[in-house]
């Protein structure tokens, strides 16, 4: 009877064992199930986005509505610069690098209008004309984040120009505004590296369909993109602001700056990357050791492969004579 039951206890407690790997196997292939399905889900709104470029969203911001079909053509650029910063030490005050820059651009523009944008100030426009995007703004955990979407929302509410406050104005904005009334163009942006445009530089007539488009576009963005600096490119940042250029039907109103440096020296402060940014610029601008590195993991990839395939062959043969 103890012999039954020792084996009895043997096979209950093997039982369990494999109830427990099953059970682990089961949640694993749960996570990666959903984990692919979200990357699916990603895939989907890249594609629809930049590939298919069908992505239209006109229904989140009840004053941009109107906006959606309106002509761009009712309305020049406003003469005024627009800059924001939040302080991120605890101190109102502009570091002096920043008080050197934002000098160059109201000396270099003195007809100009100028308005510093802060936190306080950006919650005031939300919260009186646009209280429905509130939750979305509150929702961004991260600074620039936030930021990125004020500076959409009051360039949509008052027209104007925007630009990052490390950027030195070497040469007034007024050139820029007249080529794009001359070219009868409503929207200007700039060309970045990779590909795409920057929102660092940009400016648009008030209430322009374009920036309505952009930020009623934001919900729909909202996305983890696994990495940190392709989830504020994709979602917010500059690649998200290239994308809705692509879903846009009247690209003829669009100046495209050609030679921004006449006018700007941008020294790319960059304080928002993390170290997934850092590394991505780092292989761009090493694009020589970028390529050898992924050159020396495929090859070691293959070697590997093969070395396996090599040892599967050896034990199937082994097996084989064992069965002579």
């Amino acid at each position: 009877m103890r012999h039954l039951g020792n084996v009895y206890s043997f096979y209950v407690e093997k039982w369990k064992k494999l109830n427990a790997c099953a059970c682990l196997k089961l949640i694993f292939a749960f996570f990666v199930i959903i984990f692919v399905t979200y990357l699916l889900s990603i895939f989907s709104y890249l594609l629809n986005e930049f590939v298919f470029q069908s992505n239209i969203y006109n229904t989140e911001c009840d004053r941009c509505r109107g906006a959606a079909t309106e002509s761009s053509q009712i309305a020049s650029f406003p003469r005024h610069i627009h800059q924001v910063y939040y302080p991120q030490d605890g101190s109102s005050e502009l570091p002096v690098r920043l008080q050197n820059t934002q000098r160059s651009c109201r000396v270099q523009n003195p007809d100009y209008a100028y308005t510093l944008w802060d936190e306080q100030r950006v919650l005031k426009l939300i919260n009186e004309d646009y209280p429905e995007l509130l939750n979305l703004y509150l929702s961004y955990e991260k600074w620039i984040w936030r930021v990125d979407m004020a500076r959409y929302l009051f360039i949509y509410h008052y027209g104007g120009f925007y630009l990052d406050m490390d950027m030195e104005c070497i040469q007034g904005l007024e050139a820029i505004r007249e080529g794009a009334e001359r070219n009868r163009s409503s929207v200007v942006v700039r060309m970045t590296d990779p590909v795409g445009f920057s929102n660092d530089l940009f400016a648009a007539t008030p209430r322009h369909p374009f920036m309505c488009s952009v930020v009623t576009a934001l919900p729909h963005a909202k996305r983890w993109f696994v990495f940190p600096y392709a989830t504020n490119m994709y979602s917010i940042g500059t690649t998200f602001f290239w994308g809705r250029y692509l879903n846009n039907p009247r690209k003829s109103e669009f100046h495209i700056l050609p030679h921004y440096r006449d006018y700007i020296v941008h020294y790319h402060d960059s304080s928002w990357h993390h170290w997934d940014g850092k590394v991505v610029w780092y292989f761009f601008n090493h694009a020589f050791l970028f390529w050898t590195l992924l050159a020396i993991i495929f090859i070691c990839i293959g070697v590997i492969y093969i070395y396996f395939l090599k040892v599967e062959s050896t034990i199937d043969v082994v097996k084989s004579l064992r069965h002579v």
